[in-house]
């Protein structure tokens, strides 16, 4: 402030009485110093106010350059909507110019059904004094509508609300946008509902969040259902690991995989699917998985189809005792040979496969064999041609030739029949045919095996049984006990082929029994040796206090032998196998890293070696059927199926683990248990005890054997009646009124099986034992290969003393069950 002249009276002299004294001093001087200062007070306030007026200025500018070069439209109005003040981006957005817009209220700008939500808005301003948001559409000039978002608040002028102050925004491009994300989900729905292939989503943890409708129609599942279910209830137990491998893989960020595996659907069909899928992924983690399924069930039945028709090819061309070959019809270049081939013409493999068709044929025949070959086409008898063999020596031939695809090439497929022989005498082709003929019944025999057993085995059962009933009534020094031994002992050996025909085939019945995998060791040591030679060291590390297993004894002694000949295979120059065992306790951590092993006690067998070893590649498919990395004809490829199958049916798993250049283990995990469970089943038999009393209902529908099994127990005491088949018994019991004391019983007959025979007999004695017979090991007694606890079981061929053993057994042994 700009102060006033005396202010404060402290320029103004006054006397010793303080009363003033103008005339004792002068006043010139003070009032000049005053102007002075009061001067100074008036620039410094002036510079002030200019320097205020400068900064409002700016402000101002700074506030109408933002106004006018705003993107977004700025606008104010009064209470009544009229508007006050509009920026050029609000000229641009209406049409209008500022002038005909302040002429303008909300309202004129906006169509009638938005009216209600603009005065709703400015009530709820006034209301609560806070801004507001809100979307309406604005009519342009050209009376076109365009979407827009409205940003407002309230203007006060001392404190009293006065108009409104605000922003649009032209949200079209948003709208379309919002409208095309619409569309594409819509699209994507209808791809997803219509899609041929089943489509899926699901957590981490296998759970279903999503499926289509061909995926309902696939699993039989409807989609509440679905997603109330997880991978485990759709996929085949077998193929779980790979489901569960897939989620962990998701986990673990891997991006897209494809597998092949089996569902089940809710009616129970198995269908093989073909599962692609890619992780879903969430704030830069992985949240779930989406996948589609394709049924490849039909793809797999042609491709197997395929195979055994390729299969039977090769084994034709390959084994065909006639000359074969392949070769391209454009170069003449042989691509393939057969053995016989090989053998006839005396040219090596390789060498054959240098040469070309023609440098077979004499030069003079040259030209009538390209023309031949140009009119090549189906299936043609090409006639009698002559061709020259490794020696210079001409041969007769017949050819027959198809054309074939071969390796993406157009080729000949081409069948020589050698006539030079039948020129000379009519011997030579009757061998050719002959031998032709055995190759044919060598064929059908390996593919008869399992069928004829049953038939051999009961002819073995009444040889083997009639000739121990002859023998037991012979003496030590009758001349004819020599030859029946002998017949013994052929129907012996003959049933010891039997069995060996249906180990080959795989068919054996399993028998699982309580066991020591260290005795299974160490009764193998010494073939084991044998087997891998003296250049590789067998050694066992077995663990005293192994715990008991229940296992086929002959199916583990057949994994020992698989795993100890493949680590011999891998180990060309020799080295070490070790046998080790041990007892284990696989804890949850473990069971979480090697899905689907459950947590528990575990007796471990492992067979390592010092070998090539295999990469990641190889451990992956080591497993799988037919897959072998040994050269041709070294390996069928299912040795590691084998012992991987054989584990899995006893309960167990199999891991491995090798590193290229440093050997390779395989370790076997089998369920402990206790040591004395087949007690009750395993009582021996003395020789007084295979007499008895009882009486017992046999039916067997093969006269032969049914007549030595009543002869073999009615000679032990035993009361026998006798059926041909299933309804004779049934009738022997309706009529019957002795006691029945055990029905002994064939399982395939014709008519009715034995097992349905027993459920009807049991229905009608009550506590019945049934003692079951067969040559089959696919029956209805048997599961999976595996005989059931509860079932007394007799294999056929059988000897009188193992016929009398199983009677006593079940006659006397209770079964668990019961």
């Amino acid at each position: 402030m700009i102060r006033q002249p005396y202010e404060n009276n402290d320029i103004v002299p006054q006397d010793s009485r303080g009363t003033s004294n103008s005339n004792a001093l002068s006043a010139e001087p003070y009032l000049s110093r005053f102007a002075h200062d009061y001067a100074e007070e008036i620039q410094a306030e002036l510079l002030t106010l200019m320097q205020e007026h400068e900064s409002l200025r700016r402000s101002e500018e700074l506030f109408r350059d933002f106004f006018e070069n705003s993107k977004e439209a700025i606008y104010s109005h009064d209470l009544s909507g009229r508007y006050l003040m509009v920026n050029r981006a609000g000229e641009d957005l209406l049409g209008y110019s500022r002038e005909e817009l302040l002429q303008k209220t909300v309202f004129d700008l906006t169509p009638a059904c938005y009216f209600a939500q603009v005065g709703q808005n400015l009530k709820q301003k006034l209301a609560d004094h806070a801004p507001t948001i809100y979307q309406i559409e604005a009519t342009r000039k050209d009376r076109t509508r365009i979407p827009i978002e409205v940003s407002s608040r309230l203007i006060y002028e001392n404190g009293v609300p006065v108009g409104v102050q605000g922003t649009v925004r032209d949200i079209s491009v948003r709208r379309q946008a919002e409208q095309a994300l619409r569309e594409s989900e819509e699209r994507f729905r209808t791809l997803f509902e219509n899609a041929r292939d089943t489509v899926f989503t699901c957590d981490l943890q296998g759970n279903f969040t999503s499926l289509n409708r061909a995926g309902e129609l696939l699993t039989g599942y409807t989609r509440e259902e679905a997603l109330k279910s997880n991978f485990s209830q759709v996929v085949a137990p077998e193929y779980l690991a790979i489901a569960m491998e897939m989620l962990i893989k998701k986990a673990a960020g891997d991006v897209e995989t494809t597998y092949e595996l089996e569902l089940i659907t809710k009616h129970g069909v198995r269908i093989m699917v073909e599962l692609s899928s890619r992780t879903i992924n969430q704030n830069g983690k992985p949240v779930g998985v989406q996948g589609s399924v394709r049924d490849i069930t039909a793809r797999k039945r042609d491709e197997e189809a395929l195979r055994k028709s390729e299969e039977q090819y090769r084994v034709l061309f390959d084994r065909n005792p006639q000359p074969m070959w392949v070769y391209d019809l454009k170069t003449l270049a042989f691509l393939a040979v057969n053995d016989a081939a090989v053998r006839h013409y005396g040219y090596s493999r390789e060498r054959f496969l240098t040469m070309t068709v023609d440098e077979i044929h004499p030069p003079e025949d040259v030209p009538a064999l390209i023309a031949e070959v140009r009119s090549l086409n189906a299936h043609c008898h090409l006639g009698e041609w002559r061709h020259c063999d490794s020696r210079s020596n001409t041969i007769n031939v017949e050819i027959t030739a198809n054309v074939i695809d071969f390796a993406n090439r157009k080729a000949g497929l081409v069948l020589v029949n050698d006539i030079t022989a039948h020129k000379i005498a009519e011997q030579a082709l009757q061998n050719s045919q002959a031998q032709l003929q055995q190759s044919q019944k060598l064929e059908a025999i390996g593919q008869l095996a399992g069928g004829i057993a049953h038939d051999f085995n009961n002819l073995l059962t009444a040889i083997g049984g009639y000739s121990d009933l002859t023998l037991r009534r012979l003496s030590e020094d009758d001349p004819l006990r020599g030859n029946l031994v002998e017949i013994k002992k052929a129907t012996d050996r003959a049933a010891s082929l039997t069995r060996q025909l249906l180990a080959f085939s795989r068919k054996q019945i399993l028998e699982p029994k309580v066991l020591d995998l260290n005795s299974v060791v160490n009764d193998m040591s010494k073939m084991l040796r044998r087997l891998i030679g003296e250049d590789v060291e067998l050694v066992a590390d077995l663990s005293a206090d192994l715990g008991k297993v229940k296992a086929d004894p002959g199916q583990v002694e057949q994994i020992l032998m698989n795993l100890v000949v493949n680590a011999r295979d891998a180990m060309p120059h020799g080295g070490k196998v070790t046998v080790e065992t041990k007892n284990i306790v696989l804890d949850e951590e473990y069971a979480f890293h090697h899905v689907p092993v459950p947590g528990g006690e575990y007796a471990m067998i492992a067979i390592s070696d010092t070998g090539t070893g295999m990469d990641k590649e190889i451990q992956s498919r080591v497993f799988e059927p037919f897959y072998t990395t040994k050269p041709a004809g070294k390996g069928t490829g299912l040795g590691l199926s084998t012992v991987y199958g054989i584990v899995k049916q006893s309960g167990g798993y199999v891991w491995v683990n090798s590193e290229v250049g440093s050997g390779t283990v395989f370790k076997i995990y089998l369920p402990r248990v206790d040591g004395t469970r087949d007690n009750d089943r395993q009582k021996g038999t003395s020789a007084n005890t295979l007499h008895g009393k009882e009486t017992i209902l046999l039916v067997e529908d093969e006269e032969i054997v049914r007549r030595m099994a009543r002869l073999i127990l009615e000679t032990h005491g035993y009361s026998v009646l006798e059926a041909g088949d299933a309804k004779e018994a049934l009738q022997i019991c309706f009529e019957n009124s002795t006691k029945i004391d055990l029905l002994l019983t064939d399982v395939i007959m014709p008519g009715m099986s034995g097992r349905v025979l027993a459920e009807r007999v049991t229905r009608l004695y009550s506590g019945l034992p049934v003692l079951y017979m067969s040559g089959y090991t696919d029956d209805a007694i048997v599961r999976h290969g595996i005989l059931e606890d509860d079932i007394f079981f007799l294999q056929k061929p059988f000897t009188g003393e193992l016929l009398l053993s199983k009677v006593r057994e079940a006659l006397t042994v209770v079964p668990a069950f019961s």
